[in-house]
């Protein structure tokens, strides 16, 4: 389980974690910095709707998240997510701006050496 601190970390700061039996490192990269190294692995959006409410996708009713995904074939991050949220939230993104990316690399298990880059 990962403790929130309630603040934003500047950029590049990890923490690690464990998910599916494999010990990950994750780290948030403001635009400022620019994409870090990595497997592109899609596009995550906090929607907000016109009445101020965030729009959240589960596939099973008990876990939320926000809707997002991988790319498909040639797509930036703008097409992923627009595919991403018209498939899973069946809605139109107007307008998005780019916040930044979050980086994860596995430390140990069966994708030892994986470095994944999602943009949100």
């Amino acid at each position: 389980m990962v403790q929130a601190t309630g603040e934003m970390p500047a950029g590049r700061e990890e923490f690690d974690f464990r998910s599916n039996g494999q010990d990950w490192s994750a780290s948030w990269h403001p635009t400022s910095l620019g994409p870090p190294g990595g497997a592109p692995h899609g596009s995550a959006g906090v929607c907000v709707t016109l009445d101020g409410n965030i729009v959240l996708v589960s596939t099973d009713g008990k876990s939320w998240d926000l809707p997002g995904g991988r790319t498909e074939g040639g797509e930036g991050w703008r097409q992923t997510l627009d595919r991403e949220v018209l498939e899973e939230a069946c809605a139109l993104v107007e307008d998005a701006k780019l916040l930044g990316f979050s980086k994860g690399v596995c430390k140990l298990g069966p994708e030892e050496g994986l470095v994944l880059v999602r943009s949100v």
